[in-house]
């Protein structure tokens, strides 16, 4: 994996021209701001089965005003954040430092890259004022469907390559930089990645290599030949050479930070979208849990998906009463109880319906041969009343051959009625 140069020519070119003129103390105090810098640049950036990453760090200074950072939140999810501040110097230097301490303090407890940019941007404005400004791009990365939820503060455009295309897109949100004005407006996206599919992300210095004019094009069309059966490793080596190479001819004018990240395939991902009876060009959100402890959670992540994409209160009430019934069912009837067998739960949730399969690890049953809850006889059972309430509930209810797998539909009928 490619990590950050500690030990960078211009920068060391810089500290040594600056403390040849400058008392001692102060060029210690620079040296020592430079190392608690350098620090605070990851060395080892996280890896998963589903994608690999690489990143490319050139301070033009011996202290620099770009950061980037990227973190593993939990199991399935992964944050990304790169920032410039305005100016050069130790003041943006220091001022980086506190603003990376600004979003670390929200990153593990809000989910929402334009919730977190709002947060930062309330922090510098009431702790610096309004003389220091920076663009930010955060991005989290959910490996639950592969979304790409992401927010621009102002910052160059990071660029998606979606291989199959061989074609770039530049991720762009509406928004302001932040710290000029309190009250700001912050737009949040999202983007599903297939494997195959690159993102990435820097700050504006990097494009000082490719030109002085029309250099974002320069610079696209040489990721769409440098991605080309390649790593992020080889990547990140050629851009690296690119920006030394021009060092050569003019001094750097500007910071380079990069971050590039590569979806790789996951066998694993497409074999379970395929025993939960979906296509595989679905996006489908996959869940495993094992106990009752982890029914609500699954299920509100179900409806919180069906809430965002504008279902009605009706709709997501029928999957509401419904799911949970089915995947208790899963857990109590399928697996007896085991603890250690899993209940896979995938759902798509679109702007027509929602349909969501629930799998255990059970022999299966025959749900046609239930017996009715509603008859006097059965009222005291325990079985039939998860099938007869989904069938009620839902629009559609299927089962695989063995009975191991129940899929839920429910139409939207907000968008039906329109």
């Amino acid at each position: 994996m490619n990590t950050p140069d500690k030990k960078v020519s211009a920068a060391a070119k810089a500290e040594n021209e600056n403390c040849g003129s400058m008392k001692t103390d102060s060029c210690l105090e620079l040296s020592i701001a430079h190392k608690i810098q350098q620090a605070m640049i990851p060395q080892i950036l996280p890896t998963a089965d589903t994608f690999s990453m690489a990143s490319l760090y050139l301070p033009s200074n011996i202290v620099s005003g770009d950061q980037f950072d990227a973190l593993k939140i939990s199991e399935k999810m992964y944050a990304f954040l790169l920032f410039d501040v305005s100016g050069h110097g130790t003041s943006s230097a220091l001022l980086s430092s506190l603003i990376r301490v600004f979003f670390s303090n929200h990153l593990r407890t809000e989910k929402s890259p334009e919730k977190i940019i709002e947060k930062v941007n309330e922090d510098l404005t009431n702790a610096i004022g309004e003389k220091f400004y920076l663009t930010a791009f955060l991005a989290f990365l959910d490996l639950h469907d592969n979304r790409l939820t992401y927010c621009n503060a102002g910052h160059p455009f990071p660029l998606l390559y979606r291989s199959s295309s061989r074609s770039t897109a530049a991720l762009k949100t509406e928004g302001t930089i932040i710290g000029v004005f309190e009250d700001v407006y912050f737009e949040e996206q999202s983007v599903f990645l297939e494997p195959g599919d690159w993102l990435v992300m820097y700050t504006n210095g990097i494009l000082y290599s490719f030109g002085e004019k029309d250099s974002r094009s320069a610079f696209e069309k040489a990721i769409v030949d440098l991605a080309q059966d390649s790593s992020p490793d080889a990547l990140i080596s050629k851009l690296k050479e690119r920006c030394l190479e021009a060092q050569k001819k003019t001094s750097a004018e500007d910071d380079v930070a990069v971050l590039v990240l590569k979806m790789e395939p996951d066998s694993t991902s497409e074999a379970l979208k395929e025993e939960l009876a979906f296509r595989p060009d679905d996006h489908v959100y996959i869940q495993v849990i094992r106990s009752y402890y982890d029914v609500e959670r699954a299920v509100g992540i179900v409806l919180g998906a069906m809430d965002r994409a504008g279902y009605g209160d009706d709709n997501v009430r029928r999957m509401k009463v419904s799911l949970p019934e089915i995947v208790v069912n899963a857990i109590y009837h399928g697996n007896k109880k085991d603890f250690f067998k899993k209940v896979t739960i995938g759902h798509k949730v679109t702007a027509e319906e929602a349909r969501v399969s629930v799998l255990d690890e059970g022999e299966g049953y025959d749900p046609h041969s239930l017996p009715d809850p509603t008859a006097m006889e059965n009222l005291m059972k325990e079985n039939g009343r998860g099938v007869y309430i989904s069938r009620h509930y839902c629009d559609k209810v299927e089962w695989n051959e063995s009975g191991s797998r129940t899929t839920l539909t429910v139409v939207n009928n907000n968008k039906r009625k329109a």
